[in-house]
């Protein structure tokens, strides 16, 4: 059978010790996995007698190909060969490959386990079809593990093949299971090579439902994680006035509404932390308990994990609460403080690093080397960075390699700041020596940079930027203040300042926006039910979906709130994870067929009428009656097009011709925006331009559908 590879793909290693499989079936369990999605198998059995391990993978060939699925035996070519299966996977210390080929056969598939940058060279020089980078965490399906190698080591690999090995494939494997798969993917990918695909052991053979864990698992594996979020930094170009013209559009969105800052941090800052976060105009809350983070993850706010006090328990709080920011989509902020100080605190550093993903990782010269692996015992004395022992250019290239490698946002303090997306890299000269004569002035700014990001997950870079220089600008203004006369009076000078800042920003802002040229004043983004239960259900969902996937980045760049709802959540389940509404001002659930519910109308005032665009579903029920109520409000209202459908394609002309009757405007997507928009000089054109240019296939085949029937 030829290795048909359609990534990313699942591949399930078998585990028949009673610990992971219990007393059931092994073929059972496989063939269920691989009804699941599992799209390649590979036995592995160490301590089953030769006679035994043929039978059974006899039995197991049987099944994989009734699904044509290829059946790989592990580390065993004798029994591959009395089985007839389609190949092998083999270990370092196994047989070699160009042996194993001779005996199998050039139509064999073989697989070779790799952990470093020359194996992996030398088993593909030597023809191998695919390898299994690991180990990526720990994990006891395997007694000879090697060193746990993550996602940056993984990454390395894929680098070192990217250039003369690119057609070996490549799955990572150890530890791998739903919360991290994703993360694997994301972190692991090199510009020019990404991963394959994942294998699971325990992930689906522990598993009491075989079939769902392998569906779930491919889902996640074909779907972005929440944390990747659509920005306009990662286009090749940037324009740093662009970036510059864009920060009081991200200090008022703060004002605006008041993200939370969720802060685990040291008992030191924290009255500090809470009063700068309420400052710049976020919520804070101080709680270092893991516990709380599934129901806080969920209020559209971002994590600081700061590492002031580092205890046993504390690192499985932080773990916690970090998995379940991750798996929400909230970005997270890491303050690795004094990583380099002690071996404790470097062990901490590497354990967070590889328990899940942060959108931002500050800290001064000394932490920023601990967390990249560059640090020595004696090069960190304690919290404080110490002398710098590095050039402007190589703590520019520190900051970008660790962005490239973790796949985020890189900041270095110091008297100037270096701050990468591991693509472009940026240094800040803005700030003033006071602040390093106090205690907490890096922590705070964490917390800073946290609420920044909450306001604008569609740019972390932008984000970073905006809380560097409202931080670091408002201390200036702060240490020139008459009433300043040394660290003391300074702290009570700089959250004055930190208010100020954000007061005058915004009232700027809100005056010279009157005068901007959009001609809509008070747009709002509905999004009506897009649940995940309704996906087979409704006539082109995914066209949907990918309309309203574009309207989400606009109103990030727009500034345009966003309300949404479930119909009946807990029998029909979630909002689509595709979509991301952690910025949602509303995401409600109700049983009414229509949006206009009290506690999404309580944000509207018919006095001030808004413009109301609206995506979802169905076109006729749930739309039509939102439609009609948001109009009898006052309101005006737009429907899309193309992002609306029904379950019956025809009744979406009947509803569509209705409202317009009734007085809503039916249009475009992009006909929308522009009409928003009304002048291309706003500072968000450009921004529109590129999203509409970014969508524009996809919105040609949305348009080429849904609007057949109208």
């Amino acid at each position: 059978m030829p290795l048909s590879w359609d990534s990313p793909i699942l591949y399930l290693v078998t585990d028949s010790t009673p610990a992971i499989l219990g007393t059931r079936d092994l073929v059972s369990v496989v063939e269920a996995a691989i009804i699941g999605g599992v799209g390649i198998v590979q036995f592995r059995d160490k301590v089953s007698e030769t006679a035994t391990l043929i039978s059974t993978a006899r039995e197991l060939h049987a099944a994989t190909r009734r699904h044509n699925v290829p059946l790989l035996i592990n580390d065993r070519v004798d029994v591959a060969l009395a089985v007839g299966c389609e190949g092998v996977h083999i270990g370092q210390s196994d047989l070699d490959v160009p042996t194993a080929r001779r005996l199998l056969g050039t139509d064999a598939i073989i697989g070779v386990t790799v952990s470093t940058i020359p194996e992996a060279l030398t088993a593909c020089r030597e023809g191998a079809d695919y390898l299994g980078i690991g180990t990526m965490f720990a994990t006891s399906t395997k007694a000879d593990t090697k060193d746990i190698i993550g996602t940056a080591g993984t990454r390395e690999i894929l680098g070192a093949m990217a250039t003369e090995w690119n057609h070996v494939r490549a799955v990572a494997i150890g530890g791998i299971n739903a919360t991290t798969v994703q993360r694997v993917l994301y972190q692991s990918e090199y510009p020019e090579k990404k991963l394959d695909g994942v294998a699971v052991v325990s992930a689906i053979m522990a598993s009491k439902d075989p079939k769902e864990s392998a569906e779930e698992l491919l889902r996640l594996l074909r779907t972005p994680p929440p944390f990747e979020a659509a920005s306009t930094n990662e286009q090749k170009n940037i324009d740093i006035q662009d970036l510059l013209c864009n920060v009081p559009v991200v200090i008022k969105t703060v004002g605006k509404t008041a993200p939370l800052s969720h802060n685990m941090t040291n008992l030191v800052v924290q009255n500090f932390s809470a009063s700068v976060a309420i400052s710049v105009g976020g919520s804070p809350i101080m709680s270092n308990f893991g516990g709380e983070a599934g129901d806080l993850c969920k209020l559209g706010g971002s994590l600081v994990i700061n590492m002031g006090t580092v205890t046993p328990e504390g690192l499985l709080n932080y773990s916690q609460a970090l998995k379940a920011y991750n798996l929400q989509g909230g970005p997270v902020v890491l303050d690795p403080v004094g990583a380099g100080a002690t071996a404790v605190r470097r062990s901490a550093v590497k354990k967070l690093m590889a328990d899940g993903y942060f959108d931002v990782i500050k800290g001064n010269e000394g932490e920023i080397k601990a967390v990249a692996g560059s640090v020595t015992e004696q090069q960190q004395r304690g919290v404080d960075s110490g002398t710098s022992t590095l050039t402007f250019s190589q703590k520019a290239a520190l900051a970008r390699d660790l962005a490239a490698r973790e796949r985020n946002i890189v900041v270095m303090t110091g008297a100037v700041d270096f701050l990468s997306n591991g693509r472009h890299t940026f240094a800040i000269s803005n700030g003033h020596e006071l602040l390093g004569r106090i205690t907490g002035s890096g922590c705070v700014l964490g917390t800073t940079i946290s609420i920044m990001l909450a306001a604008s997950r569609g740019d972390k870079l932008l984000a970073v930027i905006a809380g560097l220089l409202h931080y670091e600008i408002a201390a200036e203004i702060a240490a020139c203040r008459e009433d300043v006369k040394g660290p003391g009076t300074f702290v009570p000078a700089l959250i004055d300042e930190l208010y100020n800042l954000q007061k005058a920003t915004s009232e700027a802002m809100s005056g010279e926006s009157k005068n901007m040229g959009r001609r809509l004043r008070r747009p709002a983004l509905f999004i009506c039910d897009i649940q995940e239960k309704f996906r087979k259900a409704i006539w082109e969902y995914d066209k949907v979906i990918a309309t309203t996937q574009k309207m989400i980045k606009a109103s990030s760049i727009l500034n345009i709130p966003i309300y949404a709802t479930t119909q009946n959540r807990a029998r029909l389940g979630e909002t689509c994870p595709e979509l991301s509404l952690l910025n949602a001002v509303e995401h409600a659930d109700k049983t009414a067929f229509s949006m206009w519910i009290p506690s999404i109308e309580r944000h509207f005032n018919s006095a001030e009428p808004s413009e109301i665009v609206i995506v979802g579903i169905e076109s006729h029920i749930c739309v039509t009656q939102t439609t009609l109520d948001v109009l009898a409000n006052g309101h005006k209202v737009y429907i899309l097009a193309d992002g609306i459908s029904s379950v019956n394609p025809e009744e979406i002309p009947i509803a569509l011709a209705r409202l317009r009757s009734a007085g809503a405007v039916v249009t475009t997507s992009e006909s929308f925006l522009y009409e928003l928009m009304g002048d291309a000089s706003i500072p968000e054109f450009k921004g529109i331009a590129a999203l509409v240019k970014e969508s524009s296939t996809s919105t040609k085949d949305t348009l080429k559908t849904l609007l057949s029937k109208i």
